[in-house]
């Protein structure tokens, strides 16, 4: 279960949040910035967190909880392997590739060793995000038994990955250089999720 906030540790994440959507970057963003805009004392940012590294992880963190919460409330809601598949796919498009948080953290891979590092450790000790993305995962998974969409020598790691080989692939293509229609992006949809539907129904090449 996940530790209530505050409403001080709140204002603070929010903060954060909206700075963040606003265009600002994480790694020159100061404490003075985020507690102006909670409206609290920058003194009051150091008695819940120990570094400004600490408060933008685990602002980033909440989110990221908000987020992976709202989706899995939508695939519960879904009655079919390809209606799960959807909302994932809506998901990778709508929040994904626009939040600007989420760009933030994949930004991460592209700085100088010493950011990646202490936003790493911190984001680490927040919790793993990855428990998340596997709870998705598995909730497609065993919807997908249920209804015989997927073949029984299937091992369980086997069909994470290719849930993920297509989620991942949509994200490629949405972040590729030119612009993608409304047409162009059903028909990727259409193509990855047919692919992965079909794949799913035939015995795998290796038994594990």
């Amino acid at each position: 279960m996940e530790k209530k906030l505050c409403e001080k540790e709140r204002l603070m994440f929010q903060a954060v949040i909206e700075l963040i959507e606003e265009g600002m970057d994480i790694y020159s963003m100061k404490v003075s910035d985020i507690t102006s805009r909670a409206g609290v004392g920058k003194g009051t940012a150091y008695e819940y967190f120990s570094s400004k590294e600490e408060l933008i992880a685990k602002a980033l963190f909440w989110i990221g909880n908000q987020h992976f919460q709202a989706v899995l409330k939508k695939i519960q809601e879904k009655t079919s392997l390809r209606e799960q598949l959807d909302a994932i796919f809506d998901f990778v498009e709508n929040v994904v590739c626009k939040d600007r948080c989420c760009q933030q953290i994949f930004r991460l891979s592209k700085q100088s060793c010493m950011i990646k590092e202490n936003f790493g450790r911190e984001l680490k000790k927040c919790g793993e995000l990855s428990r998340y993305v596997k709870q998705t995962l598995d909730m497609v998974l065993n919807s997908g038994k249920e209804e015989g969409s997927i073949h029984s020598a299937f091992c369980d790691e086997q069909v994470r990955i290719l849930l993920m080989q297509s989620f991942l692939g949509y994200f490629i293509y949405l972040t590729g250089s030119d612009e993608k229609g409304e047409e162009q992006k059903m028909k990727m949809r259409q193509f990855l999720g047919n692919n992965l539907l079909g794949l799913l129904l035939q015995e795998p090449s290796v038994n594990f």
